[in-house]
């Protein structure tokens, strides 16, 4: 049911292909011209169209530069262990800082390891946080 609904999407919507091959829904939402998501999850088009809908493609439509790259395959996946390490750490942060005083909370936040030293210790204990394949 998923592909027939993904292939009733498509026959609805305009489609291009990047240079990887992966189809992209030509849309506002792909369009580098989109000044993104404002107040009420409208889409400003940044060449004067003004708010737009979700599914509206004009004919200055241009793909986002991340979306040409989709497909490219040199990216790396983390460990599990590695992400629950990480959302451990986060949960401990906001439970120790979530009843303090607003100033005192941003003064927390500022002192708390950044991502990267949390990364550094876990490579220090367990290797590389990434799955090989």
């Amino acid at each position: 049911m998923g592909q027939r609904f993904r292939n009733d999407i498509q026959s609805i919507m305009e489609t291009t292909k990047n240079q990887y091959d992966v189809t992209i829904v030509k849309c506002c939402a792909s369009c580098k011209h989109n000044k993104d998501v404002v107040n009420d999850y409208a889409r400003m088009c940044e060449i004067g169209m003004g708010v737009v809908k979700t599914s509206f493609v004009c004919k200055n439509w241009k793909m986002k530069s991340g979306l040409n790259n989709a497909g490219r395959g040199d990216g790396k996946i983390h460990r599990h262990a590695y992400n629950m390490f990480m959302l451990d750490a986060f949960n401990e942060k906001n439970a120790r800082i979530s009843d303090l005083p607003q100033e005192a909370r941003l003064m927390a936040k500022e002192n708390w390891p950044s991502p990267e030293e949390f990364a550094k210790e876990w490579e220090a204990e367990h290797g590389t946080r990434y799955i090989n394949i």
